[in-house]
């Protein structure tokens, strides 16, 4: 049995065609911490309004003791007197510690600027409690976080609850996957105005909820009962988190088993970019230039010849052209041969092999070959003699 192309370019040897994006579904290995991108982090810890005086110390800790722990330089700042694009670009994350009154915090209009170009250039931002009671006095500030703190209940215990968009997301379900679903904490829990769910780019990481003990999680301004509490926002090429754990006291961050410093490290590394997804392989037609993380969706499909083609594992035919499935990554599809009409001749699964297994009895005649990966499918049309 021989096998030709009735497409032209199969007579110059080589055609290279590539699938669509792989679904949610696939499974890709969480990229270890050794592999991060976070080399230098800036704690920033002017504070324009109420100081927090136990989170902000205790913000301090947690941070030093995982600059220690993972690797990283860690920078702190007390003004905004160094803070320029050029200079903010020598960080991955940039993160606010407890910073009441945004205007007043960050003084100074043309370091305000920088901050929001460096996000918006591809930074990573990382605004923990406080800096929320933003006061209205920085507009971008405010665009960013979405909404603004407004009151809060008695300290005491309560839940946050990870949320179904985070662990859909296709980056931040790595940051959330070593996370309890529910973490019990005893903080100041926060209310804002309204939930933040429906703006652009925001994807709700976690929930806030009561405990048992009535007045400790509060309603919202607008009155809606989607208590949004920890988010991230997608900023042009940049990233932005607001974190709404962080009051301190209660020792619940300087523990060293701590949820909290966990939960801050990986909002971090998902700030950095170590969970950024796409296709790697530059040899694909949708490489990803900016991907760290191989999801699957750059499979390729090739035809070449000449050589053997293998059917059940025995070869058939000498000098004919052998049918190839380039897969350059982990993952699988499904190949199928039909005939003109649609008809289902054969169908097998395809996971890091290199040549297609034909089944047996297939009668000579025109078909298509088509390798499919959930929704997306690839048709090359074949002839068998």
């Amino acid at each position: 049995m021989k096998i030709t192309s009735l497409q032209a370019a199969l007579t110059a040897g080589f055609l290279c065609l590539g699938l669509g994006a792989i679904p949610a579904s696939a499974q890709v290995t969480k990229p270890a911490e050794s592999t991060s991108k976070i080399k230098r982090v800036l704690l920033y810890n002017k504070i324009g309004a109420w100081v927090h005086t136990d989170g902000i110390s205790d913000v301090k800790t947690v941070l030093t003791r995982l600059a220690a722990a993972k690797g990283f330089q860690l920078v702190q700042l007390e003004n905004e007197s160094n803070i320029t694009l050029n200079y903010l670009k020598g960080f991955q994350v940039i993160v606010w510690n407890n910073n009441t009154d945004g205007a007043k915090s960050v003084s100074n209009v043309t370091a305000r600027a920088a901050i929001i170009d460096y996000v918006n250039q591809g930074g990573g931002w990382l605004l923990i409690h406080g800096a929320g009671d933003h006061y209205d006095t920085w507009a971008e500030l405010k665009n960013t976080i979405g909404t603004k703190f407004t009151r809060h209940g008695a300290q005491g215990p309560a839940e946050a609850v990870l949320d179904n968009d985070a662990k859909a997301h296709k980056e931040l379900k790595y940051m959330v996957q070593t996370m309890p679903a529910t973490i019990r904490l005893t903080d100041e829990w926060y209310a804002f105005q309204n939930s933040v769910r429906p703006l652009a780019g925001v994807t709700v990481v976690a929930t806030a909820r009561p405990a048992g003990t009535t007045g400790i999680v509060m309603d919202y301004g607008d009155g809606s009962t989607d208590r949004t509490y920890i988010w991230a926002r997608e900023m042009q090429k940049g990233r932005a988190i607001y974190n709404a754990i962080g009051h301190g006291q209660n020792s619940l961050m300087a523990q060293a088993d701590s949820i909290v410093p966990k939960l801050y490290w990986e909002n971090m590394r998902y700030l950095a970019g170590d969970y950024q997804n796409g296709c790697t392989n530059r040899n694909a037609s949708n490489f990803d230039s900016t991907a760290r993380v191989d999801d699957t969706s750059c499979i390729t499909t090739s035809i070449s010849g000449p050589g053997a083609i293998s059917r059940n594992g025995i070869t058939v035919v000498k000098g004919a052209q052998r049918i190839r499935m380039n897969l350059p990554h982990e993952g699988r599809f499904t190949v199928e041969l039909r005939d003109i009409r649609g008809t289902l001749v054969w169908s097998g699964i395809q996971e890091n092999t290199s040549e297609v297994q034909l089944g047996r009895n297939i009668r000579p005649g025109i078909y298509n070959i088509v390798a499919k990966a959930g929704k997306n499918h690839l048709t090359q049309q074949m002839t068998l003699l």
